[in-house]
């Protein structure tokens, strides 16, 4: 064998990928291979080498699908022993074509820290306790969703009597299967029918009603609003439930329209006046009702703070900028109603972003629900371009006998049993493998073909990192890991695709190479951890 001539035995690396010639010394690049041309099998007849003739059936795979214009040199190979950026094909080294797109991880750009994941409770205390598989529902919805956020709807009325027992029993569940207890929000969808203005929780059209009673006056009640949330935070406190951040009320700038009945309660960002069918209506004001409930609470221990303006629309949310002017608010709250994967309101999110971090306060995203897909856009929109820290869906779970089942809830319970639905999976892929404390770290696709972040364990011994690809077609993808896995050299891959059928499944480690492909409309998360 001449001297320019490939050395081919199984340990060289004389075979490997190239864009030129200059990369290969004194072989040739050809279809991306240093090579060299060869006219029969002694040409390649030292170790695991053959020539590859261009008869041979895979010799259109080594030109990525191009004829094969002269015999070359190939490497041979079982499953385990071809070189990086190659394949073993048919007995054959193939180089692989080039991915889709390349993910880059920087660890040293860090944005913010993760309060955690989770869900509203609301009434699914009654739904969850008492059924069949309860003991398997609080597994998958605590444990293996490693929810660590709770938000939950205040139930009590001065009064009336209120059953908060459910609600320990299914905190200390979810306390028992994750380990630590959650942060806890509260919030409420209407104060009690005596402090409305039209004389119940509920509103049908009446928006000009649907705000704060009036006292005689004319001003509006707002230390009965502030005595109402007082004595809920003694009641919940009583029973053990001392949450962490209060909202005063949810969806402020919403009423329900005629034939559309529902609890809610108006308030202006401040006290004021605002058109409606062309009349003038006075409502309350946020700022004036937050600051007379932070009155109110303050000599409580430990009081809640509050989070706001919950507000239905991101584009709401800097209308209500006087109360974080005024220093109320501990946490700007939104909602992501209205976006989606077609338009994911990028714009309105940046602006959001901009307005917590102008007053230096942390976003929550306090209510969602969408399907599979749309909600792992959604959460990818809400901690990328919203810095947020806290995600939560809207449902745990979708009742038995509902008229109208909740798709997108985790799980729909059934006279018999469950179905685990899109959203549960969409949450996991992000919840399951990080935690409180957790940072964002950057991550992004070349080519922006994918949505990517990634999330860094507080003691620097795992990494996340979360692909969604909303495309239609499938996309190999490389991630550019090659420090991080020095360390972090365990790993585990989910992937769940969400069209046209549901399916989940667990991909074993991550390859070598790490190559993987993100098929169309699906998340893929890859976990890596420090190696035993």
């Amino acid at each position: 064998m001449a001297p320019g001539e490939p050395q081919t035995n199984s340990q060289t690396n004389w075979y490997r990928t190239c864009k030129s010639k200059l990369e290969c010394g004194d072989l040739d690049c050809i279809c991306g291979a240093c090579t060299s041309l060869c006219s029969d099998l002694t040409d390649c007849r030292e170790g695991a080498s053959m020539c590859l003739a261009i008869t041979d059936e895979r010799a259109d795979s080594f030109c990525e699908g191009a004829a094969l214009q002269r015999p070359v040199c190939v490497q041979t190979c079982d499953d385990s022993s071809c070189p990086s950026g190659t394949t073993c094909k048919d007995g054959v080294c193939l180089i692989e074509p080039p991915p889709d797109e390349v993910v880059k991880v920087d660890l040293s750009e860090r944005y913010q820290k993760l309060v955690g994941f989770g869900a509203s409770l609301a009434f699914a205390e009654r739904d969850i306790i008492g059924h069949d598989d309860q003991e398997k529902l609080y597994e998958l919805l605590f444990r293996d969703l490693n929810i660590n956020v709770i938000r939950l709807g205040n139930h009590y009325e001065a009064g009336r009597e209120t059953n908060l027992e459910l609600t320990v029993e299914l905190l200390e569940a979810l306390i028992e299967r994750v380990g630590s207890e959650p942060t806890l929000l509260m919030t409420e969808g209407s104060p009690p029918a005596a402090l409305k203005k039209n004389g119940a929780k509920a509103c049908d059209g009446d928006e000009g009603s649907c705000t704060l009673a009036t006292l005689d006056d004319d001003s509006f009640d707002y230390a009965g609003l502030a005595e109402h949330w007082r004595e809920s935070l003694e009641a919940y406190a009583e029973v053990g439930i001392k949450p962490d951040y209060l909202s005063i009320q949810n969806n402020p700038n919403w009423s329900p329209p005629e034939g559309h009945s529902g609890d809610a309660c108006r308030l202006l960002p401040t006290e004021g006046t605002t058109e409606l069918n062309g009349k003038e209506i006075r409502l309350a004001g946020y700022l004036e009702a937050a600051q007379a409930v932070l009155d109110e609470i303050k000599d409580l221990p430990d009081p809640p703070r509050l989070y706001g303006p919950e507000t239905t629309t991101l584009n709401a949310v800097p209308r209500y900028e006087p109360v974080l002017a005024e220093g109320l608010l501990a946490a700007v709250a939104i909602h992501m109603y209205g976006a989606n994967v077609e338009n994911p309101r990028r714009d309105e999110m940046n602006v959001v972003r901009a307005l917590a971090a102008e007053y230096d306060l942390p976003v929550f995203q306090s209510e969602a629900m969408n399907e599979g897909l749309e909600t792992a856009t959604l959460i990818h929109t809400a901690m990328v371009e919203g810095n947020a820290t806290v995600y939560l869906q809207n449902d745990f779970v979708s009742p038995v006998g509902a008229l109208d089942p909740n798709q997108n809830a985790f799980i729909q319970l059934e006279e018999e049993g469950y179905t685990i639905q899109g959203p549960y999976y969409a949450m996991q892929h992000f919840s399951a493998h990080t935690g409180p404390g957790w940072t964002r770290v950057f991550a992004a696709a070349e080519k922006g073909g994918l949505l990517t972040s990634a999330w860094i364990a507080p003691d620097e011994e795992a990494l996340t990192v979360v692909l969604v690809n909303t495309g239609t077609e499938p996309l190999v993808t490389d991630l550019d890991l090659d420090e991080e896995r020095k360390t972090l050299t365990s790993s585990s891959v989910t992937q769940t695709v969400y069209t046209p059928s549901l399916e989940h499944k667990n991909l074993g480690a991550l390859p070598k190479d790490g190559r993987i492909e993100i098929p169309a409309q699906s998340t893929v998360t890859v976990a890596l951890t420090k190696g035993s």
